[in-house]
């Protein structure tokens, strides 16, 4: 029998004061002048295995920029294993805002959750973070390009997909190994920064 997905519960994960705390602390060794901004996490990164489910840099750079126009309060702080660090960076760059700020390799992975725990949203693409996040209560937007959120949006009650479900997608599976030979991805390309940049301005002055 299949169990649907709203039927699943997922355990929620514990987190200290104290967990929390080192989380922060480290947010104002990133940021000094951190005052207790909304913290709004974006993962840009998505695995070598299928860099297709990335969504374009500068497309990210933008939504930052114009997140950080409309609100005040909020500081953008973007993830990534310290190999992503470069990535990463350049898409901050892209954004030059000094409230958009790198984390990549500053957290441990054991110091995630408490990362989730203390923000507001996360926007991400297809990948590993979406799913970590899963065992908390953080607000987690997934791009989704080659692969369907009918199969992999994470569980726990708190994702919301951009999909466009052409009629192409999802055009990866284990049926043909994961590999794929388009090259246009029209399925995440397609996506646009409007979309997405209006569904998070609604999130931030709304909370839903």
């Amino acid at each position: 029998t299949l169990v649907p997905k709203e039927e699943l519960e997922l355990a929620k994960a514990i987190v200290t004061t104290e967990a929390k705390d080192t989380v922060l602390q480290k947010i104002h060794t990133l940021y000094p002048n951190y005052n207790n901004e909304r913290i709004v996490l974006f993962n840009v990164n998505a695995s070598d295995l299928l860099p297709q489910r990335r969504w374009l840099p500068a497309n990210f750079a933008l939504v930052a920029k114009q997140l950080l126009q409309q609100f005040n309060n909020i500081l953008i702080v973007f993830t990534g294993a310290p190999a992503e660090r470069a990535y990463v960076q350049n898409v901050i760059d892209m954004a030059n805002n000094a409230k958009c700020v790198n984390s990549s390799g500053v957290f441990s992975f054991d110091e995630l959750v408490p990362l989730y725990s203390v923000s507001n949203f996360m926007i991400t693409n297809d990948s590993g973070p979406a799913h970590f996040a899963s065992v908390t209560n953080l607000k987690v937007f997934v791009l989704f390009g080659p692969e369907t959120p009918k199969l992999y949006l994470p569980l726990g009650g708190n994702a919301e997909p951009f999909y466009l479900g052409l009629a192409c997608s999802p055009c990866v599976s284990a049926a043909n190994h994961r590999k794929t030979s388009c090259t246009e991805r029209p399925c995440i390309t397609g996506i646009t920064t409007v979309q997405v940049e209006e569904r998070l301005a609604h999130f931030l002055s709304e909370g839903i």
